[in-house]
């Protein structure tokens, strides 16, 4: 042998392993039903007043669909009047008029709690007139 060259290895050897201490295991976060069910119930909490947030929108601006419904029915009325006009003067008469309405401002005024208040002070009357 050469110098420095040490002793002679066969290559197709198989190599001894290392042997490593093994590791703890991680502890688990042991979750029991009682916390499981709570936050699973705190979500659906929250939901659930999702839900009825949207729903009181929805409420909202069906009541707002249906008061403009019966502004524009008013205002039909109230444009065909004791005269008599042709349908094509009377559509633009009513174009003309919906071009000046600001909807954002006639929007806010549904929603103010005023309007509100006598919306539905004329809702609880409505089913004691239809007695």
């Amino acid at each position: 042998m050469y110098p420095g060259q040490g002793q002679w290895r066969n290559p197709y050897a198989v190599k001894p392993k290392k042997r490593s201490v093994p590791k703890p295991p991680k502890p688990v976060e042991v979750i029991t039903p009682k916390q499981e069910t709570n936050t699973m119930k705190d979500s659906l909490v929250k939901v659930r007043e999702q839900f009825k947030g949207i729903r009181e929108q929805l409420l909202q601006m069906e009541t707002a669909m249906d008061t403009l419904y019966n502004v524009m029915d008013a205002m039909e009325r109230f444009s065909s009047g004791t005269s008599v006009q042709v349908k094509g003067k009377n559509e633009s008469n009513l174009l003309k008029t919906f071009n000046n309405i600001d909807f954002k401002q006639v929007m806010n005024l549904l929603q103010s709690p005023l309007v509100q208040a006598l919306i539905e002070t004329l809702a609880e009357e409505d089913p004691k007139r239809k007695k």
